[in-house]
C-alpha cells in the first residue's frame, strides 16, 4: 500500500507541478515550458518534444516521491503536520536547486533557441512550481500513511 501512496502521491504532485508550469507559459509570465524543453533535449525539436518530455517528467515525479519520502520519514518518523511541512521545505530547496541549475547551465546549453533565454521570471516559476510539489508529496504521503 505504501508503495502505492508514494507512486500516486508522485504522479499527482508532477501533474500540479505542470499545469503550474503550463500556466505561467500560457499566461506569458514566463516560459516555463518545462515539458518541451525537456523533451526537446532528448528530440533535439520543439515539435516532437511534448510526449518525451511528459514521459520524463512524470518518471522523474515518481522518482523525487520515493527521494521526498525516504528523506520526510528519516526526519519525520511519526506522521503529522511535520510531514506537510518536511515535503513543503524539500519543494523549497530542490525547486531552490532546479532554479539554479535552468539560470546558468540549461541556459546555456540548451539546443534550442527559445529555451536559452531565463531570467528571474523562470528561475521563480520552477521555485514555484516545486514548492507545490513538494507540499503536495508531503500532503499525500502524510494522507496515504493514515490509510
Amino acid at each position: 500500500m505504501l508503495l502505492f501512496t508514494i507512486v500516486i502521491a508522485g504522479l499527482i504532485s508532477t501533474v500540479l507541478m505542470c499545469v503550474v508550469l503550463e500556466t505561467t507559459t500560457r499566461l506569458k509570465l514566463a516560459n516555463a515550458d518545462m515539458i518541451r524543453a525537456l523533451g526537446s533535449l532528448f528530440t533535439g525539436k520543439f515539435d516532437n518534444s511534448m510526449k518525451p518530455g511528459l514521459i520524463f517528467m512524470l518518471l522523474s515525479g515518481v522518482f523525487f516521491g520515493f527521494v521526498y519520502y525516504a528523506i520526510i520519514n528519516f526526519f519525520v518518523p511519526v506522521p503529522g503536520i511535520a510531514t506537510v511541512l518536511a515535503g513543503l521545505a524539500m519543494g523549497l530547496f530542490h525547486g531552490m536547486v532546479v532554479s539554479l541549475a535552468l539560470l546558468v547551465i540549461v541556459a546555456e546549453h540548451h539546443p534550442l533557441e527559445r529555451f536559452r533565454k531565463t531570467g528571474f521570471q523562470v528561475a521563480a516559476a520552477h521555485l514555484g512550481a516545486h514548492v507545490i510539489y513538494g507540499f503536495s508529496v508531503g500532503t499525500l504521503v502524510y494522507f496515504g500513511t493514515l490509510l
